[in-house]
């Protein structure tokens, strides 16, 4: 999240200070916090304290007379109809409410009927569901429709030789991808690592066997991932040797930090 400060301008006051909104945007004073979220990216801006004013859309259809002789007409006539939701609250509440609420948002139940040929719906059923703790967003759990050769520096060469590789897809290994929602201190409770039993989380796919941690896209082992280096004057970027090596998992137990997002291979039997 980052803060947005009002400024006056000789010129173009409103325009210069609009800003994207890709998620949510919120007001507050000492006690109290309006958020507004969204299911796609607005303008917003605060012009007077105490407004939020969001741009749905973009309709402009005469230039005026600062234009510096560009041709700004946008004569869109499309209809936008987004879905805005309006939480209000104290800043304690409001902070342990609106990430979940943004992914309900953006991640809304997709109900589909089909022919039903399992059990009558009043039989009880014996498995019991499974949760995750309240600040872990399981992000990505899917079979990968290749057979990824785990060793990235192999998967190219075969690339680059034309080897082509079968496309049928290993079941016996899925991608999985778990996001801590909650930034360092932004939560007393929420903020802190969270941690994940494998085994337990993926028992309904099967018996787990082996878990393999990633790059964030999954094409790299973690251990032998090369990064880019980059002369800066801020911070210097540490070398290869001196790079975390990957978090071992112990008894199948992934723990997540403050924002961290961890990618896995996860192996079944």
């Amino acid at each position: 999240m980052q803060k947005r400060d009002f400024k006056a301008y000789k010129n173009n006051t409103v325009a210069r200070n609009y800003y994207p909104m890709v998620r949510m945007a919120y007001i507050e004073d000492e006690n109290t916090r309006l958020v507004i979220m969204a299911e796609r990216s607005h303008g917003v801006s605060s012009l007077e304290n105490g407004q939020v004013e969001i741009m749905l859309h973009r309709r402009l259809w005469n230039n005026l007379e600062w234009d510096l002789n560009y041709n700004l007409t946008l004569n869109d006539t499309s209809v936008v109809r987004p879905t805005l939701w309006l939480l209000m609250g104290s800043k304690t509440v409001t902070t342990s409410m609106y990430q979940r609420l943004g992914l309900s948002l953006e991640h809304r139940p997709l109900v589909m009927f089909i022919a039903f040929k399992g059990k009558s719906s009043t039989e009880k059923m014996p498995s019991v569901p499974i949760v995750l703790p309240p600040n872990i967003h399981l992000q990505i759990l899917s079979v990968p429709g290749w057979r990824y050769s785990s060793n990235h520096t192999e998967h190219i060469h075969n690339f680059y030789k034309g080897n082509k590789q079968k496309t049928a897809a290993d079941f016996h290994r899925v991608l999985l991808r778990i996001q801590h929602l909650y930034e360092a201190d932004e939560d007393p409770v929420l903020s802190k690592p969270a941690s994940v039993n494998l085994k337990s989380l993926l028992k309904g796919l099967g018996d787990v066997t082996f878990v393999e941690e990633r790059s964030l896209t999954g094409t790299w082992h973690l251990n032998t991932m090369e990064r880019w280096q980059w002369k800066t004057t801020q911070r210097t970027m540490k070398t290869k040797d001196q790079m975390q090596p990957a978090k071992t998992l112990e008894d199948f137990v992934l723990t997540v930090e403050p924002k961290e997002i961890r990618t896995l291979f996860v192996y079944f039997r």
